[in-house]
């Protein structure tokens, strides 16, 4: 889905202009952009979440390790993965 807003309704999203500076028509596309930003926030997971990149590294140089690689090949780490836990 592509969103394209007038430089006004951005600048009031971002702070710099009240919305009382838009005409109508603005200020009912800046509710519909925040209802849009307000739903997608929601779906965003509350409170602490969990750094899962130094498992993930380790995960890949674990199957990178698991499989040969000859001659400048590439692994299919996507065959090993189901071994490698």
């Amino acid at each position: 889905m592509e969103i394209h807003t007038n430089d006004r309704i951005q600048r009031a999203l971002d702070g710099e202009l009240a919305r009382e500076a838009l005409s109508p028509d603005e200020r009912e596309e800046l509710a519909r952009m925040e209802a849009l930003i307000s739903g997608v926030l929601g779906t965003l997971p509350r409170g602490h979440v969990p750094d899962l990149a130094p498992a993930v590294l380790a995960r890949i140089e674990r199957l990178s390790q698991s499989v040969k690689v000859s001659e400048g090949g590439v692994p299919d780490i996507r065959r090993s993965a189901g071994r490698a836990a």
